[in-house]
């Protein structure tokens, strides 16, 4: 059965390991989640401009046996795997054009309840096999009748 959920990710982008500022950005959108074949699936949407929709990227968080997979079509196209522990290769398609990518994914935290869902991950990232920096997301996923909690 899916749910209308709220979906709230926060990533945030530390160049170099553990140095400098942080640049974080917070992405809130309504959400469905379900769960098929004993995996559990989030989709939602996300806008690189807010105001023009021909920008959207629709994005599907798969889990899995502790793997994570975050797939984005549209404005945006990738598939990234996080297995924690493991290095994958992913290619990211822009509108400005396509990146090949490297992510080694540090750590893999899922935590649930009858309400609520919380995907952290941390992981580095290399840009043309250049190392990029430090990197985190976590998605808090909520019942549409419950508050997120963004704590």
């Amino acid at each position: 059965m899916e749910k209308n959920v709220v979906v709230s990710i926060v990533g945030m982008h530390r160049v170099g390991d553990e140095e400098g500022q942080p640049q974080e950005i917070e992405v809130v959108s309504p959400g469905q989640y379900y769960e098929k074949g004993g995996k559990t699936y989030l989709t939602y949407s996300e806008f690189l401009d807010p105001n023009d929709p021909a920008l959207e990227t629709r994005a599907t968080v798969k889990l899995e046996d502790g793997k994570v997979t975050l797939s984005r079509m549209g404005s945006i196209g990738t598939q990234m795997t996080f297995i924690q522990g493991q290095k994958s290769r992913v290619y990211y398609n822009t509108p400005f054009g396509m990146m090949e990518m490297g992510i080694t994914t540090r750590r893999v935290k899922i935590q649930r309840d009858e309400h609520r869902l919380q995907i952290c991950i941390d992981y580095a990232l290399e840009v043309n096999n250049q190392f990029n920096g430090a990197n985190k997301i976590t998605i808090h996923v909520a019942d549409h009748t419950q508050k997120v909690n963004l704590a």
